[in-house]
């Protein structure tokens, strides 16, 4: 990435990983979003949180509070960061480790859901399956608008 020499010696010299706390949004969730590979390895091999999400009050809380880096990386569809945040332990199921917020979310979605609705392909559904998603986790209403793809189809097989 063109930050990639700044961050390595900003993280070497002592920089916090996870950014500062008065910034609502981390350097992980950054890099993910903008499928800077480089950077999210070095931010990672330095200690930052692979399930970080944005920093939002709890009266705030939605399901926009648990879109952390996999989610991220699976919308923008940045297959190695997606793959990378998997080898470094990021939740297949929800991408969040907060379970007061995911219940405070009605009805919140899993990163199958999403790799569907945005139409990512068989290769993301492929990887969460490997590194162990619950796939009876999503919700599947499947009918005759549903737009039949090789990602859904592997996801049925699977289950």
């Amino acid at each position: 990435g063109k930050h990639l020499d700044c961050v390595v010696a900003l993280l070497k010299a002592g920089a916090d990983p996870n950014g500062s706390q008065y910034n609502n949004c981390s350097p992980v969730l950054t890099a993910a979003r903008e499928g800077d590979v480089d950077v999210l390895r070095e931010l990672l091999l330095f200690g930052a949180k692979v399930d970080v999400r944005p920093k939002v009050p709890d009266w705030a809380s939605n399901a926009t509070a648990c879109r952390g880096p996999l989610y991220l990386s699976a919308v923008y569809a940045h297959l190695d960061c997606f793959r990378l945040l998997l080898l470094h332990g990021a939740n297949p199921n929800y991408n969040c480790t907060d379970e007061k917020m995911l219940a405070r979310i009605k009805q919140p979605k899993t990163v199958l859901e999403v790799c569907l609705q945005y139409g990512c392909g068989p290769e993301y559904i492929q990887l969460l399956i490997d590194f162990g998603a619950d796939v009876f986790l999503p919700t599947l209403i499947i009918d005759k608008t549903t737009k039949q793809n090789e990602a859904l189809l592997l996801l049925l097989k699977a289950r």
